[in-house]
């Protein structure tokens, strides 16, 4: 399967999680398409001063892997600089948020795998 990128489409989400701004999405992989072994593979995109809110995993966890841009990530209450090339793993019963606190776009992608 090929997914052209000018066949994908972003679509925006308000105040994710209780974030400020725009949480702008691709949708990659769905959860049909991966027969249940992934919940989603989506491109996540956040423009300066916006954020997604905290929120925590049950019965999944998380992967992000930072593509373009620099983020503060709170992972369980611990703050962490983020940027291109780093990985994000949330664990079932953990809590994360994700703010760009560059001048540029925070890009990154999104795994969501159930437990």
């Amino acid at each position: 399967m090929v997914k052209n990128a000018e066949d994908l489409i972003e679509i925006s989400r308000e105040n994710a999680f209780g974030g400020v701004g725009s949480l702008f999405i691709v949708d990659y992989l769905s959860e049909k398409e991966c027969k249940g072994k992934l919940n989603f593979l989506r491109r996540l995109r956040l423009e300066p001063g916006s954020s997604l809110g905290e929120h925590s995993h049950t019965s999944n966890f998380e992967i992000y892997f930072i593509l373009k841009g620099e983020g503060l990530l709170i992972d369980d209450g611990i703050e962490k600089k983020v940027g291109v090339g780093d990985m994000i793993y949330t664990a079932d019963g953990a809590s994360h948020s994700l703010s760009n606190q560059g001048v540029e776009d925070l890009e990154f992608l999104a795994f969501i795998i159930p437990e």
